[in-house]
């Protein structure tokens, strides 16, 4: 998985994964603990892994994603959820815990945090 780690487009640095993400689509960053998230909806799960590949775990199963937002401050997770019926915002701690359903709507795509301490 190839990550652009700094702004210049032509510079892209690897993500060295134990288990290689069939089709990730959105990418995250927790700089408080230093961790990566992408979401897999191929797999229909959301991952973590350090910036190194180190410490690798799904910690979201059984969702169909294509945005993720990291609140970095509120520790929390957000998500796109896309069903049979429209699609949903969740969010989770970073750990995965406490899933809960915010808001239903038509197909989502992407999500932001807008993180401000």
């Amino acid at each position: 998985m190839q990550l652009p780690l700094d702004a210049t487009p032509s510079h892209q640095e690897s993500l060295p994964l134990a288990v290689v993400p069939s089709s990730p689509t959105a990418i995250g960053y927790d700089p408080v603990e230093d961790l990566v998230y992408w979401s897999d909806p191929g797999e229909r799960t959301i991952s973590r892994a350090t910036p190194r590949g180190t410490n690798q775990r799904e910690i979201i199963h059984g969702v169909h994603s294509e945005g993720i937002a990291v609140d970095f401050i509120g520790r929390n997770l957000y998500w796109t959820s896309i069903t049979s019926t429209g699609g949903t915002i969740e969010v989770a701690t970073l750990e995965g815990r406490y899933k809960k359903k915010l808001h239903h709507t038509n197909i989502p795509r992407a999500i932001i945090a807008d993180c401000k301490r």
